[in-house]
């Protein structure tokens, strides 16, 4: 494998490690804080059960605010996840190793370039601008042989 294809492929797995780590740790902040919503709404009731109306009202209102970060970290973590599995996957396309088990390397060979550039795409009708200095590119195929010599364009 050539020293750029090790280096593309050895980024795509760190970033796909750090992507698992995140996921992880979103997870984790999710759990969290659903046992801090549970543990809230638990204090809420037993508020409001006692006629503590303020004091229920400020843990029902805690809970809501640990359920809105309990469903942030979620989506966070599955958007990691995410990111790791295709980071993975783009690793395994950069790995030499790993193109030469799914196709046969030998049948991938260059051919002509009319083959990849057909001659009637519009692409192929682009000319080199020459440098200053540098005899200009003439086509002489749509001049007439009698003027050929007035367009000829002498080595150096």
């Amino acid at each position: 494998m050539s020293k750029a294809r090790e280096h593309v492929s050895g980024l795509y797995r760190h970033m796909a490690k750090r992507d698992t780590r995140d996921a992880e740790h979103h997870l984790a902040e999710a759990k969290h804080h659903s046992s801090l919503i549970e543990h809230h709404t638990k204090l809420a009731k037993l508020h409001s059960d006692a006629g503590e109306d303020e004091q229920s009202d400020i843990h029902s209102e805690i809970a809501q605010r640990h359920n809105a970060e309990h469903t942030r970290h979620l989506g966070l973590g599955e958007a990691c996840a995410a990111d790791a599995r295709e980071m993975d996957e783009c690793a395994k396309a950069a790995d030499v190793g790993d193109l030469s088990k799914r196709f046969n390397l030998d049948d991938v060979m260059p051919t002509a370039a009319t083959a990849v550039i057909p001659t009637d795409n519009p692409m192929s009708k682009i000319r080199a601008v020459p440098r200053i200095g540098q005899p200009s590119p003439v086509d002489s195929h749509d001049v007439p042989p009698e003027l050929e010599r007035f367009i000829k364009v002498e080595e150096w």
